[in-house]
C-alpha cells in the first residue's frame, strides 16, 4: 500500500526523496503540497500522523475525518502548547485522547563514571472517533 507524506517545504521535500531512495521506501509518494488543501487530491486515510502542522490541525483533522470517518490519528508534540491544543482538539471532535510520553536519555562520560542525560520528552497523542472504537 502506498504511504503519502505532505510536506510544502523544499529543503524537507528534498530530505523526504533522499530519504525515500536510500530506506528502498519506494510505496511513499510525496504530495508537494501544504495540509490541508493538499489532503484533497489524495485517497481516502486509514491512519494520518501528524509530526507538525503550523496552527492548521483542527482544519487537518476535519480534513482527514470528512474523507474517512474511522480514521486513526498520531500528532507529535515537543511543546506543552501543542499538546493541550491537539488534546482540546481531539476532544472537540469527538475523540478521547490517547497521550504517551516517551523521555529518552543519553549518556555522557563524567570521569570514571557515564551520567544519563535527559533529552526533551516528545509527547504521542492518538485517537480515532468514539463510536467507531
Amino acid at each position: 500500500s502506498p504511504v503519502y507524506a505532505v510536506e510544502y517545504k523544499g529543503e524537507a521535500c528534498a530530505l523526504i526523496r533522499a530519504n525515500r531512495e536510500r530506506f528502498g521506501a519506494y510505496n511513499l509518494v510525496l504530495a508537494e503540497g501544504r495540509a490541508p488543501a493538499a489532503l484533497a487530491d489524495l485517497p481516502a486515510p486509514d491512519g494520518v500522523f501528524i509530526g507538525g502542522s503550523e496552527g492548521e490541525l483542527i482544519p487537518i483533522l476535519e480534513a482527514a475525518l470528512s474523507r474517512n470517518p474511522a480514521v486513526r490519528f498520531c500528532v507529535t508534540a515537543i511543546a506543552v502548547e501543542t499538546l493541550g491544543v491537539a488534546v482540546a482538539a481531539f476532544t472537540q471532535l469527538g475523540m478521547s485522547p490517547q497521550i504517551t510520553q516517551i523521555t529518552v536519555a543519553r549518556s555522557r562520560r563524567a570521569g570514571e563514571r557515564n551520567l544519563m542525560l535527559g533529552q526533551n520528552p516528545v509527547w504521542i497523542i492518538t485517537g480515532q472517533k468514539e463510536a467507531l472504537l
